[in-house]
């Protein structure tokens, strides 16, 4: 038997699914749909590690993106660089399907993987 959603079930899922939308801002990907999911789920811990204890860790841009880089290098093997600012540009060189730049609360994160990309130069020639 199907269960049957009610309206006010479904107002409650549309409310959550557009404050979610509005809270991440997603710039530019180049990711696997599991991979960005990790990517997201670290960041928002970073995130509430830094509006918990603000006072006590995570209190800058550089801590914030040594958090997340050792977070992706010890669940997905390293090197993974990230950048976090408010305001920055750049050039990167990453691997296909290892890039995301989005932001959280205005805090933007710019996550990308260089591994075997010696190697891959080495296939080319």
């Amino acid at each position: 038997m199907q269960s049957v959603t009610t309206t006010k079930q479904r107002f409650k899922s549309a409310r959550n699914m557009l404050w979610n939308r509005k809270k991440l801002d997603i710039r530019k990907k180049d990711i696997k749909p599991d991979l960005q999911k990790s990517v997201i789920k670290i960041v928002n811990l970073c995130e509430k590690h830094f509006e918990v204890c603000h006072h006590l860790c995570l209190q800058t841009h550089k801590e914030k993106a040594e958090y997340v880089k050792t977070e992706l290098d010890d669940k997905f093997r390293g090197p993974w660089n990230v950048v976090v600012g408010q305001k920055f540009g750049g050039v990167v060189t990453y691997i296909p399907e290892h890039f995301m730049y989005f932001g959280v609360k205005g805090t933007y994160y710019l996550v990308y993987c260089t591994r075997n990309m010696k190697r891959a130069e080495k296939r080319r020639h």
